[in-house]
C-alpha cells in the first residue's frame, strides 16, 4: 500500500502528510495532539463505503437473530413471544456473531490479512453473511428431522381449537369452560359481550393461536372483566416468574400507571401472579393462575376494570382453575 504506515497507530497516511491524525509527527518522531477527527475521516478514506459495512454488519447481526428458532434455543417455559425471551435471543445471537467475528480475525492477523480497520469490517460482515445463510440453511431443515429414529407426530395442544373459542358457558351465577377448566363468578346481568371489542381482541391475538380471550363489558359503565387462557407446556417456576415479569411490563406501559401491588407466589407445581394498577380514575387488577398440564392450558388470568378499589373484586378473587 502506497503511503507512510504510523508506527503508532500502525495505519497508513499519504506520503505528503507530516503528521499523523492520531497525533505521531512522522518529522520529530514524538506524539502530538490528535488531528481534527472530520480531516481524520477524509484522510483515512472513512467514506460513505465504510458507513454501509458498518451498518452492513449491524443489519446482518439483527437478521440473524430474527432467522433463530424457537427451538434452537430450548423450551422457554413461557408464551412465544415474551419480549425479555426475545432480548435474550438478540443478545445471544450478537455474542455468538461477536465471538466467530473475533476466532476469524485473529486466524486472519496471524495469516498477515485484515490489518486495516477497513480490513476488520469486511472480514466481519463476510463472517456474519455466512452465519445468516447457515441459519437459513438451518431454518430449512425440519425441527423432528432424525435420519435414524422416526418421530410420532404429537398432538398440537398448544393451538385454540374453534371448540375452545366456543365453549364458554354463562350460567346464572358463574362463567365457566369445561375443556379449559376455569370458572368465574358471573358479574352480574348487565354485563355482556361486547361484539366490537370481541373482534378487536381476536384481531390481536392473530399472532398468537395459543391464545384466547373474552371480554364482557357492563352497559353504560366503565366496568368490565377480561378472561385470557394460554396454551402451551406446563410453567415451572423460573418460567411462570419470567411470564409474570413480561405481563406486568405490558400491564403497565402507560405512563401514568401507578402500581399498587405485584406479587408472585409459587408452591411447588402452582403458581399465582397478583398485579393492581391505578390509571388515572380507573383500577385495573389481574389475577394469574397456572392452568392444568393435562388440559394443556399454560395459565388463566382474569382482568377487572372499575372506578372504585374494590370494583370486581368478588369476580377476580372467585377464580379457580381445575388441576
Amino acid at each position: 500500500m502506497a503511503g507512510i504506515k504510523c508506527p503508532h497507530c500502525r495505519l497508513y497516511s499519504p506520503d505528503s502528510v507530516v503528521r499523523c491524525d492520531c497525533g505521531y509527527d512522522f518529522q520529530t518522531r514524538r506524539m502530538n495532539a490528535p488531528q481534527n477527527t472530520v480531516a481524520s475521516m477524509e484522510t483515512r478514506g472513512f467514506d460513505s463505503e465504510r458507513i454501509l459495512e458498518t451498518v452492513g454488519v449491524v443489519g446482518l447481526v439483527i437478521l440473524n437473530g430474527l432467522l433463530t428458532r424457537p427451538a434452537d434455543h430450548g423450551s422457554t417455559g413461557g408464551i412465544a413471544g415474551d419480549p425479555g425471551w426475545w432480548l435474550g435471543i438478540f443478545v445471544g445471537s450478537a455474542l455468538v456473531s461477536a465471538m466467530v467475528v473475533m476466532v476469524v480475525y485473529a486466524v486472519a492477523r496471524l495469516a498477515g490479512a485484515a490489518k486495516t480497520r477497513a480490513g476488520f469490517m469486511r472480514l466481519a460482515f463476510c463472517v456474519v453473511a455466512v452465519l445468516c445463510v447457515l441459519r437459513l440453511v438451518a431454518n430449512t431443515i425440519p425441527m423432528d428431522a432424525s435420519p435414524r429414529v422416526a418421530v410420532p407426530s404429537q398432538p398440537s395442544m398448544a393451538l385454540v381449537t374453534d371448540s375452545d373459542r366456543g365453549g364458554l358457558r354463562l350460567d346464572q351465577n358463574v362463567i365457566s369452560h369445561s375443556t379449559l377448566g376455569f370458572s368465574v363468578p358471573d358479574p352480574g346481568a348487565d354485563f355482556r359481550i361486547s361484539n366490537q371489542s370481541q373482534r378487536e381482541i381476536d384481531a390481536r391475538l392473530a399472532e398468537h393461536p395459543e391464545m384466547v380471550s373474552w371480554m364482557f363489558k357492563k352497559v353504560d359503565a366503565a366496568e368490565a372483566i377480561m378472561i385470557i387462557v394460554a396454551k402451551g407446556a406446563p410453567f415451572d417456576e423460573g418460567g411462570f416468574r419470567a411470564f409474570a415479569r413480561g405481563f406486568r411490563n405490558s400491564a403497565t406501559a402507560a405512563r401514568n400507571a401507578l402500581v399498587l401491588q405485584d406479587d408472585v407466589v409459587w408452591n411447588r407445581t402452582v403458581g399465582e401472579y397478583d398485579l393492581i394498577a391505578q390509571l388515572g380514575p380507573v383500577y385495573v387488577k389481574y389475577r394469574c393462575l397456572t392452568g392444568s398440564p393435562t388440559r394443556g392450558v399454560q395459565a388463566v388470568c382474569l382482568q377487572t376494570v372499575g372506578r372504585t378499589s374494590n370494583s370486581l373484586d368478588f369476580v377476580r378473587e372467585g377464580l379457580t382453575v381445575e388441576k
